[in-house]
């Protein structure tokens, strides 16, 4: 996965859902990966939203039920894509919620800003 995104631009950093990570500053989106969001996925989700701020998060997840998509866009993510997926269709995924976080940071009284996908920097 961090490879595709490098191919595609994007600068990653992997996060672990049990480690004590300070709020992640700068970040533009977040994949994560999830099974079926039971309640140890939910509470992962909801502290990866936290730490995130303005960022979106793109969920990644196995069984892709009507309940668990609910739980997972109420715990925080902007969109669902269910696997087996393509590349294609998460990154579309992943750009719009990098537009809709660049969107709502802008909208925020919050200092904070938000980073844009290296490609764009090179640019």
């Amino acid at each position: 996965m961090a490879d595709a995104c490098g191919a595609r631009g994007y600068a990653t950093v992997w996060v672990r859902p049990t480690a004590a990570a300070p709020r992640v500053n700068g970040s533009a989106a977040a994949i994560w990966d999830a099974i079926d969001g039971n309640q140890r996925e939910i509470a992962e989700l909801t502290r990866l939203c936290d730490m995130l701020g303005h960022a979106r998060v793109v969920a990644l997840m196995d069984y892709q039920r009507a309940d668990a998509c609910d739980r997972v866009l109420a715990a925080g993510a902007s969109s669902v894509v269910a696997k087996p997926y393509l590349l294609d269709d998460l990154f579309y995924r992943l750009d719009e919620a990098i537009r809709l976080g660049d969107e709502r940071a802008c909208q925020s009284s919050s200092p904070e800003q938000v980073a844009s996908p290296q490609a764009e920097d090179a640019a």
